[in-house]
């Protein structure tokens, strides 16, 4: 599977249609499958920092939403995509996509099945609403497909979304009858915005078809008319700075072509209600929202959707009526549930004051179902401890630093030392002399500023990188500079053993030789044990993302498929998937079908993550349905 060019090339307009006939499964791929984000390889981890540093900086001054706002700026009205038309329309929801092809793939190959059978949850008592044999339900593939944000990783570009997103997709449905062809929306999360959103409007914005999928929208933002009073919209956050001036405006707008009592569902690229319990400015955004563009209309925001945290998670309040959904398994690596808060207090942005930022009117939602479970996610946070198998390039990362830190040491202890060496020392020093040892090293670095400077550099690093699990104090973060302590022992512990061995066991005299044997025994011991204790680092408390980010695990992933029935109400079927399947390609797969295959010819596990979850029709709906079933009783 070579690359020869990567989809959606500058110089290619947008396609009109899709190919009236199938395509067959190609030879060979225009685009790589690649394998899941390796985030502790050193020059991944520079890159993503200097393009979020970028991004940072300079999204204010380029914002790219004014600039679709300019553009759009003869609309007579903007634009509502409207499938108000369909009695029963049927919508997918993923987020947080686009890193290892086998996980990616197996979300997209599940929402590209025409009709999918899902088992029911496995907790006990669960049950689906007209259950197929087995105690399956039956749901349709959405005629709407909606991206909550992240849909590309580690950082936009072109070919990045062609490898991990574009070509996955197109792959997992390439082509479909004309009335069953799905429509994609997407909202950018930070990912996206990491070059200007520039990949992200050339792709979603611009009516490109990817397989049998077409994009719709013409901003980083939408508007989409569902049946019996019911819409979606989709705003873009900017990396949680605001929602625009420009996208107030347009939401405005549309808000008057809504009536009073009518429902939303909206879609943000960040789980504000999560955040707010650690940072209570974190829900402003969406408040301003609800009470400035729904409110004065009298319309109620019944679901929220989002991704960014890497898990299933569902808040909803006291009457049960109003959900908060993080669904952010669309194939990145798992983020762990077990320290999300239990309860969340809102403000009710319904019985705010006009001008007033806040009100001291909350509503508490609780959180009702996570996905891995608690217990699940606990042991799982325990496999950070294989840090070092999982991410070589970092264990030779911390091999060459710590090679680099007893260089240091050995250099400067010739003017400090009367042996004039400081390994030929250590070996001649028994380890019941430690205090001995420790004191000199640390009189030795006191006295050269360039090694007290490489040593404070260290621990300062470590300091700043730690980020205390939520719910811990921020002091907490002083375990740190403790664990940038630990790095440096570990390096004086592994030099003194390395000196006996090499000086006294094995008897090398020569330096240059005993300079070889030291780099090689602190590169193959020293950095697997180095990945080690960082690894370790990262349980009792600190680092609660890289805990999960460092194991890129490919499991528990999930994705929701939404129901707006005859009858009005909306029906949510949270759908998880335990094991992203392995995938080969499908040279002989029938024209049209997917071009990938299951390794072990088995298609991947969908069950629900719990029972479905009904979400009321409108006021005036109900009534109607009400009517109906006794017109037909």
């Amino acid at each position: 599977m070579t690359t020869s060019r990567v989809p959606f090339e500058e110089d290619e307009l947008p396609q009109e249609q899709p190919s009236p006939a199938p395509p067959n499964a190609p030879k060979a791929l225009k685009w790589t499958p690649q394998p899941m984000v390796r985030w502790f390889d050193p020059v991944q981890l520079a890159n993503t920092g200097i393009r979020a540093l970028l991004s940072s900086i300079f999204g204010a001054y380029a914002d790219k939403r004014e600039v679709q706002a300019a553009l759009a700026r003869d609309e007579e009205k903007p634009t509502i995509h409207d499938y108000s038309q369909d009695d029963n329309l049927w919508i997918d929801f993923t987020a947080d996509l686009g890193d290892g092809f086998d996980s990616t793939y197996t979300v997209a190959w599940l929402m590209a099945q025409q009709q999918l059978a899902v088992a029911g949850a496995e907790s006990p008592g669960a049950h689906v609403p007209s259950p197929l044999p087995g105690g399956q339900a039956q749901t349709e593939r959405g005629r709407v497909l909606i991206l909550g944000g992240d849909q590309v990783y580690p950082t936009a570009s072109r070919e990045e979304y062609a490898n991990r997103f574009a070509g996955p997709y197109e792959a997992a449905l390439p082509w479909a009858q004309e009335s069953q062809r799905p429509r994609m929306f997407a909202v950018p999360g930070n990912h996206d915005w990491y070059d200007g959103l520039t990949s992200f409007m050339r792709l979603y914005c611009q009516q490109r078809w990817i397989g049998g999928w077409q994009t719709r929208q013409t901003r980083s933002y939408f508007a989409l008319k569902l049946p019996h009073r019911w819409w979606l919209l989709g705003i873009d956050i900017q990396l949680g700075a605001d929602v625009d001036k420009p996208q107030l405006e347009y939401f405005a707008r549309i808000a008057q072509e809504m009536e009073p009592g009518d429902q939303v569902i909206l879609c943000t690229a960040q789980p504000a209600w999560v955040e707010s319990k650690e940072h209570p400015t974190a829900y402003d955004n969406l408040a301003f929202f609800e009470r400035t563009i729904l409110c004065p209309r009298k319309v109620k925001l019944m679901v929220t959707l989002t991704g960014d945290l890497h898990h299933y998670a569902r808040y909803t309040d006291s009457a049960g009526e109003r959900h908060k959904i993080t669904s952010g398994g669309g194939g990145a690596y798992l983020y762990g549930t077990h320290l999300l808060p239990e309860e969340v207090e809102l403000p009710k942005a319904e019985v705010a004051e006009p001008g007033r930022g806040s009100t001291a009117e909350t509503k508490t939602y609780t959180c009702k179902q996570v996905y891995p479970s608690h217990g699940a996610s606990k042991r799982l946070r325990g496999g950070a401890l294989l840090l070092g198998l999982r991410n070589p390039g970092f264990v030779v990362f911390l091999g060459i630093v710590y090679t680099l830190y007893a260089w240091l040491l050995q250099d400067v202890s010739r003017i400090h030392l009367t042996t004039g060496n400081l390994l030929l020392w250590l070996s001649s020093e028994p380890f019941e002399r430690i205090g001995t040892v420790v004191g000199t090293v640390l009189r030795i670095t006191l006295r050269a500023p360039i090694l007290a400077a490489f040593a404070a550099l260290f621990i300062y690093s470590l300091y700043k990188f730690c980020a205390p699990d939520p719910g811990r104090p921020k002091w907490f973060r002083l375990f740190g500079a403790v664990h940038g302590a630990a790095h440096l022992s570990l390096v004086l512990l592994l030099s003194w053993v390395f000196a006996k061995l090499n000086i006294i066991a094995l008897g090398i005299v020569t330096p240059e030789v005993q300079a070889v044997a030291f780099f090689l025994e602190m590169l193959l011991i020293g950095g697997p044990l180095g990945a080690f204790l960082f690894g370790l680092s990262l349980l009792p408390g600190t680092n609660f993302n890289e805990a999960y980010s460092s194991q890129h695990l490919e499991g528990y992933k999930n994705f929701l498929r939404m129901n707006v029935t005859p009858q009005g109400a909306l029906t949510i079927y949270p759908i998880g998937i335990p094991k992203a399947k392995k995938w080969v390609v499908d040279n002989d797969a029938e024209p049209g079908a997917p071009y990938f295959r299951p390794r072990d010819g088995v298609p991947p596990l969908a069950r629900l993550i719990e029972n479905p979850i009904t979400v009321p029709a409108p006021a005036d709906r109900r009534v109607l349905a009400h009517s109906l079933f006794e017109e037909r009783a």
